[in-house]
């Protein structure tokens, strides 16, 4: 409650709310913005650029200053934060879908995709397992800077995350399609504009991926 507390009760409660809802509602947008960027330059790069917008956002909430030092400022900048690692985390995902199943062997894409949403899950284990530590660590202070530690950790991370990414090869079947020059010239418009396409994706949104959604967040 570090970038709430100088807020009534309510305010406060619907401000911490909205920081947590305000990166699922530009996962989308983040969706749309880097597949198109994907599908059109590659997934490498657009792979780098996510990886450095979520990371530096994360490491920015450690240093971010309370409300009792910038007022109002405080929260906002929360959830701006908040947004870009949405914005961040929706191009990610599909990107890394998209990665993982143009270098999977014919018929084993759903099992090589799946090891990613159970990596998500082990990655929240994790964060749990520094959030204890760092509490272990710092004792009485966690709550006036021990909690800043896991933020600011985020910086190893996301230096082996860009290495590792600098590293990585374009897909075999994007590499290919860029070769030959199929490239898709309106990604956007074949996805969403087609409605053979486009019914894939409702089913998968809203027959999937929603559903899902609930269940986890609600476990």
């Amino acid at each position: 409650m570090k970038f709430f507390s100088g807020l009534d009760p309510t305010a406060g409660y619907i401000f911490a709310l909205l920081a947590f809802a305000a990166g699922f509602l530009v996962r989308p947008f983040g969706a749309l913005v880097f597949g198109r960027s994907g599908d059109m330059v590659g997934r490498k790069y657009t792979f780098l650029v996510t990886i450095l917008i979520m990371g530096t956002s994360t490491f920015v909430v450690g240093c971010l200053p309370t409300y009792e030092a910038i007022g109002l400022t405080a929260p906002i900048l929360l959830i701006v934060l908040r947004m870009l690692q949405g914005l961040a985390l929706g191009g990610e995902y599909g990107g890394a879908a998209t990665y993982v199943a143009e270098h999977a062997p014919h018929g084993k894409r759903g099992l090589y995709t799946s090891w990613i949403q159970t990596t998500a899950t082990l990655g929240l284990f994790l964060s749990l397992v520094v959030i204890l530590a760092c509490r272990e660590f710092t004792g009485t202070a966690f709550d006036d800077w021990g909690w800043r530690l896991p933020f600011l950790l985020s910086a190893v991370l996301l230096g082996i995350s860009v290495l590792i990414r600098l590293s990585m090869n374009e897909s075999p079947a994007f590499q290919k399609m860029k070769e030959e020059g199929k490239v898709s010239k309106a990604p956007l418009t074949e996805s969403f504009g087609q409605w053979k396409n486009l019914k894939i994706v409702i089913l998968a949104l809203v027959g999937l991926t929603a559903g899902q959604a609930v269940v986890w967040y609600t476990g």
